[in-house]
């Protein structure tokens, strides 16, 4: 089962509804080889994409090198690069230069230090060797490797999750333990966002940002695409996600208008072609209705509703802003299939995260605000449609609202649970109870004797019929049980019964 995200998510970014600023979040500084702490008011929650052992061990150094040395080598792909004047001699002296010095680094480099930074060079000689490294991915790819080695020479240890800027960039990295640091699209793209809600005070900020990473895109299907360039859940870099472009578009989209900005228009337009091509170039998976946007270009089996309808908002809003049909069209194609898939997350207690598994708090709540956010947005076209005369029946946010009040519900509705089965035992061979419980809840059972707790057990459970088990008993007679299941939002609900225990 593939689960790999914290509870806290970068997809709540300030995206889908540009709230205001709020207390903001610790950003470590690295400036002229020394680090601060800053609270920023703009920045969200860390970036969701947590990598694995597994992942992490794709990355080694080793395997990445032993590859490159039967193919394609970094110094090999710019000189290929340079003789096709796909990259000016200037930027290939550069390069060079920091690949050289990045491998010097390393050398002097030990423990997690050494670790880290050649997790990046592995990963940057594994894309190479592949011939990943085209003409637009060396800016971002050299950038990268740069900010690790200055980092590991003068920044302190981090742990995952840990973010980090430098001296007056404002993109955000974050910390990936054994990949290294990592651009943070969301938590850039989201501060964007977040500076274009503060209001005329972040102008000059929101514009230097987006000049900032507009160079720093590949291009895929012949758009600008934000990639990240560590690998995750089975994904090797360079990839994209849906809901950090659809991000990526939005604030391209509000700056434009802000700002009064036609290039960002462009930018954000050009930014949709993700989201006409299929998989691994892509995130477009078309279905009989019209089309579902992934999370991962490489893995177009996964449907992640929250991440689905993240990028419906953000193509709405470019849609929106820039009056774009092709924004349009992708949105519309998108809200079709959502229509469909949304009551298929609603379990009647909980919400999927994915088909088959329930969502932890963070994510359930997040969807419940996506969801309201999509419901809103719908409901104010509709609004607008009906007063020109306009709707139709497939025009309703009915199934985004009600579903959004679904999950506010669940919040505080207890899970239901029941003893399905005290299954008789004998003496000295454990004991077992099935039960069923509505919602993803920890389950405490307590077995009792005489009103004398004589065994417990505590297991995390998600919806369903399960069978715990206790003991072994060592008397036989009859035996009270308790369960009770505490859900993910502190709702608690208990249930009693009785059990035999036999003799031998």
């Amino acid at each position: 089962m593939r689960r790999t995200f914290l509870v806290s998510v970068a997809a709540a970014l300030l995206t889908a509804f540009a709230a205001a600023p709020a207390d903001g979040a610790r950003l470590l500084v690295l400036s002229h080889g020394h680090v601060s702490v800053r609270e920023d008011p703009l920045l969200g929650p860390p970036d969701p994409f947590r990598p694995t052992a597994a992942d992490t061990a794709q990355a080694h150094p080793r395997a990445a090198a032993a590859a490159a040395a039967r193919r394609i080598t970094v110094v090999g792909a710019l000189k290929h690069l340079l003789a096709r004047d796909a990259i000016a001699k200037s930027d290939y002296t550069d390069y060079r230069a920091t690949y050289a010095k990045a491998l010097k680094t390393v050398t002097t480099l030990s423990g997690r230090r050494r670790a880290e930074l050649t997790a990046v060079i592995g990963n940057l000689n594994a894309v190479a060797a592949g011939g990943g490294l085209t003409s637009t991915r060396v800016r971002l790819a050299f950038l990268t490797l740069e900010r690790n080695r200055q980092w590991w020479i003068s920044g302190r240890l981090l742990a995952y999750a840990e973010r980090v800027s430098f001296g007056s960039s404002i993109i955000v990295w974050q910390s990936y333990p054994g990949q290294g640091l990592q651009v943070q699209w969301l938590g850039t793209f989201g501060k964007a966002n977040a500076m274009w809600t503060a209001g005329s005070r972040y102008n000059v900020k929101l514009r230097g940002l987006l000049e900032e990473v507009t160079p720093l895109a590949a291009t895929r299907n012949g758009g600008p695409a934000w990639e990240y360039w560590f690998h995750f859940d089975g994904g090797s870099p360079p990839w994209v996600s849906g809901m950090a472009q659809a991000t990526a578009a939005q604030a391209f989209a509000r700056a434009s208008q802000r700002l009064k900005e036609p290039a960002f228009a462009k930018v954000s337009h050009d930014a949709l072609k993700i989201f006409h091509a299929a998989p691994p170039l892509g995130v477009r998976v078309r279905t009989a209705l019209g089309a579902h946007y992934l999370i991962y270009s490489f893995d177009s089996g996964m449907r992640v509703l929250n991440a689905f309808i993240q990028s419906l908002i953000g193509l709405h809003d470019v849609a929106q802003i820039t009056d774009d049909a092709a924004a349009q069209d992708l949105y519309e194609k998108g809200l079709a299939e959502a229509r469909v898939e949304v009551p298929r997350y609603d379990t009647g207690a909980w919400s999927f995260y994915q088909p088959g598994l329930e969502s932890d708090l963070g994510y359930h709540t997040l969807l419940r605000d996506f969801l309201r956010g999509l419901c809103d947005r719908v409901a104010k076209d509709r609004a607008a449609a009906e007063k020109a005369g306009e709707t139709t029946a497939d025009d309703s946010p009915t199934v985004f609202c009600r579903t959004a009040d679904h999950f506010t519900t669940y919040l505080k509705q207890p899970p239901t649970l029941s003893i399905t089965s005290a299954v008789r035992s004998p003496v000295g061979r454990q004991a077992y109870v099935v039960l069923r419980v509505s919602k993803l809840s920890t389950v405490t059972l307590a077995v009792r004797r005489g009103g004398a707790v004589v065994a417990t057990r505590t297991a995390q459970l998600g919806r369903g019929v399960h069978t715990l088990g206790w003991g072994p008993p060592v008397k036989s007679g009859a035996v009270a049980l308790t369960l009770r299941a505490v859900d993910q939002a502190g709702n608690a609900a208990s249930v009693s019964g009785t059990q035999t225990i036999t003799a031998r």
